[in-house]
């Protein structure tokens, strides 16, 4: 009820909404995306309204800053810097999930994704990518049959079946130069499955997947394989098909990959030009002088997040990948002090199967596929004898880089993160301990987790962000 009342007060706002807050949503639209302006962005405004967090619409007609090549574009910004959403916005739960982890830590706009050796279609301002996927011909196969010369001769066939469109709008191209995405262009990865059978029957299958789901593809024809007695020209036949698929969930996508193209006509103009430049912090209120000599307890425990609103434990890759974010949202752990100065020992562990990008399926599936949760249910980390700069003081913090051994998926490292103790008073005057933990961790390397496509270091790495509260444990 209070979601549907928020909702009706939208109705007869104005398109900028007065927040108590130092956040922003911006919103960039045209008339023909009509599954967002209908579906998602009254529960944006809703969920805005709730948390008093400023919306701010702009007509692509003033100008768009270079960053933003399609839309919907959806920015998030606050003082501490400006992110732009890149994800379904028919799920809802993944424009949460963003808002969510940005806050802290924005997303920095830099660090375009580059590609070579891919098909590529410009389109106004914006580009599509379709990055292809050949695999090995499975079957009956020569003795000498060479795999790599076959995968050549696909490529140009690919190649020639896109030469071949007779519409020029849909005709992509193949290049061996890099080309760059920004975070609102499209990315569609085409996977081909050649198999010969004994009687020399060829049979292509395919696959097409959008940039937010390498799981699920949007179009296959499994079941329905191209066929014939010469394999090269289902190549041809397979990428138009293809490239057609391409454009049907650009338009008509239902599970938000669709997207209005923005044309060159549009002016390129940088935030500040729009009024959309960061906002500035808030004016904190006075703290009141509490007593600094309040006894510290030695033993703490865990006692969940800072706020509603502030994620456990946020994730993401680095640059340019950075759009993959996430959290969990289940953690314990404990403290152990012989002294105000001295940890004799902790622990911090993560619930694994609590943790979400934002969409329920996905994160199923990730669980199951890449982290294998059924059999890897936690990831820990364990220290001891960590000796502080100095003891600690209600209104202090105290930053320092700490040694322990992480263990996940069965396997141990030494692990150091920076944190940062803070205590506090909570709202009842009882000591509490605030920590902000900040670490990287190598997947691949580490863990034989496959990232997303990207480049090789961007894949592979991922920052680690905590932020939550301890109590005393006598209590």
């Amino acid at each position: 009820m209070k979601k549907l009342f928020a909702l009706l007060l939208f109705i007869v706002l104005t398109t900028k909404i007065t927040a108590e807050t130092d956040e922003q949503i911006i919103v960039f639209t045209q008339a023909s995306d009509k599954v967002f302006i209908e579906k998602t962005y009254p529960q944006l405004r809703a969920y805005c309204f709730e948390r008093k967090i400023t919306i701010l619409e702009r007509q692509i007609t003033e100008g768009l800053p270079a960053d933003i090549t399609t839309t919907p574009a959806v920015i998030f910004q606050n003082p501490k810097g400006r992110s732009i959403y890149s994800g379904r916005y028919a799920s809802f739960s993944t424009v949460v999930n963003f808002i969510r982890n940005c806050r802290f830590f924005p997303a920095e706009i830099s660090g375009d994704d580059c590609k070579t050796d891919v098909l590529y279609l410009k389109k106004g301002r914006s580009t599509i990518i379709a990055p292809l996927k050949i695999t090995a011909v499975a079957g009956n196969l020569d003795k000498n049959f060479d795999q790599n010369a076959f995968k050549t001769a696909a490529t140009a066939a690919i190649l020639r079946g896109c030469l071949t469109e007779q519409n020029a709008a849909k005709k992509f191209q193949l290049t061996t130069q890099p080309v760059c995405k920004t975070k609102t262009d499209r990315t569609f990865y085409m996977d081909f499955h050649p198999y010969r059978n004994a009687d020399g029957t060829c049979f292509l299958t395919v696959e097409l997947f959008s940039q937010y789901s390498c799981i699920d593809p949007i179009f296959t024809n499994k079941g329905e394989a191209f066929s014939g007695t010469d394999i090269m020209p289902l190549f041809e036949k397979a990428v138009k098909t293809l490239q057609n698929e391409i454009f049907k969930s650009i338009n008509e996508s239902k599970i938000g990959d669709a997207v209005s193209f923005v044309s060159e006509k549009t002016d390129i103009k940088t935030w500040d030009a729009l009024n959309l430049s960061l906002p500035k912090a808030q004016e904190k209120t006075a703290i009141q002088t509490v007593n600094t000599n309040v006894e510290m307890p030695k033993n703490w425990q865990y006692a969940g997040a800072l706020d509603k609103e502030t994620p456990v434990l946020q994730f993401r890759f680095v640059p340019p990948l950075n759009r993959y974010v996430g959290e969990v949202k289940k953690m314990q752990g404990a403290l152990k002090m012989s002294d105000n100065q001295t940890i004799t020992n902790g622990y911090f562990e993560a619930t694994m199967n609590s943790l979400t990008m934002g969409d329920e399926d996905f994160d199923k599936k990730v669980l199951s596929k890449y982290i294998k949760v059924q059999n890897y249910p936690d990831a820990k980390f364990s220290f001891k004898n960590v000796v502080l700069p100095k003891k600690l003081k209600i209104g202090e913090s105290l930053e320092l880089p700490i040694k322990g051994q992480f263990t996940f998926m069965k396997k141990e490292k030494q692990l150091t993160v920076n944190a940062k103790f803070t205590p506090v008073l909570d709202d009842n005057g009882k000591p509490q301990m605030d920590i902000s933990v900040q670490f990287g961790l190598n997947i691949t390397d580490g863990y034989g987790i496959q990232g997303p496509d990207g480049p090789e270091e961007a894949r592979k790495n991922m920052t680690f962000f905590m932020n939550f509260k301890l109590a005393n444990a006598a209590l």
